[in-house]
Formats: C-alpha cells, sequence, structure tokens
C-alpha cells in the first residue's frame, strides 16, 4: 500500500521456500520521502526497501513509510547591470520566505528593489520583503537613474573655461547646509567665494578664464542681510524665516555699512579675486532689457549686474572673432567716405584700419567689430520650479564661445539650473556642474539630458590668443 502516496507496485505472488524480490517501483507523496516498506501502516522506519529480498512463508501487506520533506525552490538573484548581487536562497514549500537585506549597487543608480522581470521600472519586492510562490526564480534588480555623484567636488583636470554665478549675498536661503549667501557679513561672503574659486583656479589650464557674474545688495530696509531677535542670519526672501521684520533688526552700522547703503558686492569680490592671484581683465555689463521693476522713490531701478573676466594668467585663451559683433552702419558710411592724411586721427591711427587714408567710395570689407563690454539682454524665459535665480543662455554663450575652445571643459561651480551646461553640450564643450542642492542636480541633469550632443570640431593653433 502507498499509505497516503500514489505509483503503488502491483500485487506480487511468493512461492514457499523460494525468497521474492520486491518491486523496485517507488511510490510517490507530494512533500515527503519514501523510505521503504513495513508490515505497520504507522511505522516511522522501513523494514523493507524497494527492491529488496522478502523470504516470508505467508500473504502480507507492506505499507509504504514516509519521512516528512517539504520541497524547495530556489530564489536567485540578478544584479541587472550592476555588482554585489546577494548569494541564492532557499524557499521552502508553503513557507514564506524573507528576501535577502542586501542590496546590489551601480554607479549613478538608485536601487529601487527586485523583479521578476529584467526591464522593470518598478520594484515587485523589496529588500528584505517578502516571497510566497511556490517555485524556482530569477529576480531581478530594478534601477532608477539618479546621479547623485554630482553634489561633489571634481577636479577639472585641465579644464579651459569657469562661467560662474555664485549666490547673491543676503537674498535668499536655499535651505541647505553649507550654502553661500547667508554668511553674517559681506567680508565673510567675499572669504567663501575667494575661497571656492581659488579651488577653480587650481584645476584650470594655465590659459584657463573664469566668467563670474555676480550683483550687488543692499543694506537695510530688508533688502539685504540683516540679524533678528534670535541673531539668526535671515535674508530678503528666506523661505523659512519670517522677513517682515527685517527692517527693525538691521544694525544701524555694519563695517562702516550704513542701512540702505549699497554694499558693493561685486567690486569687493573682484578685487578680492585680484588679490588672490586671479587677472583682472574686463568688467561686462549685463543690462537686463527686461528687468524687474522695483519699489523705490529715492534712486534709479537697478537693471544690470557684472560679468567679470578673470583669468588664471597673463597669456590666455580668447577667440574674439567667436563673439565678435556687426558694425554699426554709421562706421560703414564712415569708411566710405573716404578719409584724407589730415585729420585729428593722424599719428596714432595704430591698427585702427579705419582711421586710415583711403579714397572716396571704397567698400568697407570688415564688417564686424569686437564685442563691446556691455550686453543687451533681456532676462531668462527658461523656469525651473525652487530655482530664483536663472540666467539666460544668450548671456552664457559668448562666455563659453571666446573662453574655451570646441571639445574643451567648462566648469560651473554653481550649477543651479544647469544653463551653463546646457549652453556647453549644444556648443560641443565638455562640461562639469557642482552644486550643494541635490534636487537641483537632478533637475540640471534632465534639462541637459535633452540637449542633442554637437559634434566637436578639431583646436588648432591659430585659435589661442596671446594678447594683452
Amino acid at each position: 500500500m502507498s499509505n497516503g502516496g500514489s505509483n503503488t507496485p502491483a500485487s506480487q505472488t511468493k512461492v514457499h521456500g523460494v525468497t521474492l524480490t520486491l518491486s523496485s517501483t517507488i511510490p510517490y507523496r507530494f512533500n515527503y520521502e519514501f523510505l521503504g516498506w513495513s508490515t505497520s501502516s504507522s511505522a516511522t522506519t522501513a523494514t523493507y526497501t524497494a527492491g529488496a529480498s522478502y523470504t516470508g512463508n505467508a500473504s502480507v501487506t507492506l505499507y509504504a513509510v514516509w519521512k516528512y520533506k517539504p520541497a524547495t525552490y530556489t530564489v536567485s538573484y540578478d544584479a541587472n547591470g550592476g555588482t554585489g548581487a546577494p548569494g541564492r536562497q532557499t524557499k521552502t514549500y508553503g513557507v514564506t520566505l524573507t528576501l535577502t537585506t542586501i542590496q546590489p549597487t551601480r554607479k549613478n543608480y538608485l536601487f529601487l528593489g527586485w523583479s521578476k522581470d529584467r526591464n522593470a521600472t518598478s520594484a515587485s519586492y523589496s529588500a528584505g520583503g517578502s516571497y510566497t510562490d511556490n517555485a524556482d526564480v530569477t529576480l531581478y534588480a530594478v534601477w532608477r537613474y539618479d546621479p547623485e555623484t554630482y553634489t561633489i567636488w571634481y577636479d577639472a583636470n585641465g579644464g579651459t573655461g569657469a562661467p560662474a554665478s555664485p549666490p547673491y549675498y543676503g537674498l535668499r536661503d536655499y535651505g541647505v547646509d553649507g550654502q553661500i549667501g547667508t554668511e553674517e557679513s559681506p567680508q565673510a561672503y567675499i572669504c567663501r567665494l575667494v575661497a571656492v574659486f581659488r579651488e577653480v583656479r587650481r584645476v584650470l589650464t594655465d590659459d584657463g578664464t573664469l566668467w563670474l557674474n555676480i550683483a550687488d545688495s543692499y543694506a537695510g530696509s530688508g533688502k539685504g542681510i540683516w540679524k533678528g531677535a534670535s541673531e539668526k542670519t535671515d535674508c530678503k526672501n528666506n523661505y523659512h524665516a519670517d522677513t517682515t521684520a527685517a527692517i527693525h533688526g538691521m544694525p544701524v552700522v555694519w563695517d562702516g555699512i550704513k542701512a540702505k547703503d549699497m554694499i558693493g558686492i561685486p567690486w569687493m569680490l573682484a578685487f578680492a579675486l585680484r588679490a588672490d592671484g586671479w587677472y583682472l581683465r574686463s568688467d561686462i555689463i549685463w543690462n537686463k532689457t527686461n528687468g524687474l521693476p522695483e519699489n523705490v522713490k529715492d534712486r534709479p531701478t537697478k537693471s544690470y549686474e557684472h560679468i567679470f573676466l578673470l583669468t588664471k594668467s597673463s597669456r590666455y585663451y580668447y577667440d574674439a572673432e567667436a563673439i565678435a559683433e556687426p558694425i554699426q552702419p554709421c562706421s560703414i558710411a564712415r569708411y566710405e567716405r573716404g578719409r584724407s592724411d589730415h585729420t585729428k586721427y593722424k599719428g596714432f591711427n595704430g591698427n585702427q584700419s579705419i582711421n586710415e587714408k583711403r579714397e572716396r567710395g571704397q567698400e568697407c570689407k570688415k564688417l564686424t567689430r569686437n564685442r563691446r563690454d556691455v550686453w543687451n539682454l533681456s532676462t531668462n524665459s527658461y523656469r525651473m520650479d525652487g530655482h530664483f535665480a536663472m540666467f539666460p543662455e544668450r548671456l552664457v554663450e559668448p562666455c563659453i564661445l571666446a573662453g574655451c575652445p570646441v571639445g574643451g571643459v567648462v566648469l560651473d561651480p554653481f550649477l543651479g539650473s544647469g544653463t551653463t551646461g546646457a549652453v556647453a553640450k549644444r556648443l560641443g564643450r565638455q562640461y562639469i556642474g557642482i552644486d550643494l542642492n541635490p534636487a537641483y542636480c537632478r533637475a540640471a541633469e534632465d534639462r541637459i539630458r535633452e540637449i542633442p550632443d554637437s559634434g566637436a570640431r578639431e583646436l588648432t593653433g591659430e585659435q589661442r590668443n596671446d594678447g594683452n
């Protein structure tokens, strides 16, 4: 008798005095192991094995002897592009398996959990979760692209250009530890920026350039940094604090800066950077053609910001032709009128060919001029939730075109909304972005990823400018 199992062997005939070889057929019972045969239906040990000899001379019923042994299944893990996949686990029939808590790793990806589908974008099982299926299975790691590495400092290792727009002083608190712009004094703010750009200068090539966008701040009247009753430093647009009391907390005199004074942040920074080793080469004025109005009646509305061009060395890369602007129509007309040898310009023409003697009606072949240092540009049209200070792409373009060759590296130590990286990619430059706010980094990454790759051309020696 199979005694609860199946596949019972057929009965056999035993001849008196003749040894019988028992059937070799083994019965089957789910979740049990067959041990042999016994004359007792409740036996736990076998008297006879399948195929054994039987010598008794009497009719007998043999019962299958069983040992409970539930079925087991193998749960395997596949890191699916990552490393550190856990080892296999054994799943017992009818018993819930707790999946391993070991998680694989993959650079620039976040582990979400496990799935039976290799291509899944969401997880069916979490690390340490429950697994109840009674079947062999391979679980694949599910990943989400999450480049957290953008929040750490990098060495540009030969970078040739660095557009940057640091947080302005005393205007906003972005709620991130280590942020710049909420220091207790303008001097402390300048010192921190000098330290940042000292690292930038360290990683730039010797002919590298820094294009620094910075605006001024006002003291007092809630327009700049202030100290409230708690002595905690807060800002004009600090969305973590009530700013209505700013005017009451502003000191009357603050290191020589009085309430309502323009602090002079841009030139404080420019002179500090020059003292730290940078060459201060140009002060470019960004005239905002659509600047926001200000609620002031005792001074003109401010509608510009500074862009300082600083260099690591006295000789540096600068492609003037890449950002040349059209010559003015009045200059073309003046050229075509001709010029005698008796003018006020005689004696100091130098390389200004437009002032050289020439016949009337001569065609003006030079239709561009060196770009001037006042840039009339509207403010930004791109918007990113949670970011308040995004400069337009048209402001970054001339900085990259003139300051970095195609294929060179553009470093932005204040990545923000990712404008610099987006423009660099579009113009065929490599780029590195750094920001303390992980949310900004992720949003910038998404923005830059949408920019099509641009082919880079070979840099030639003629493109280098050693002028003063």
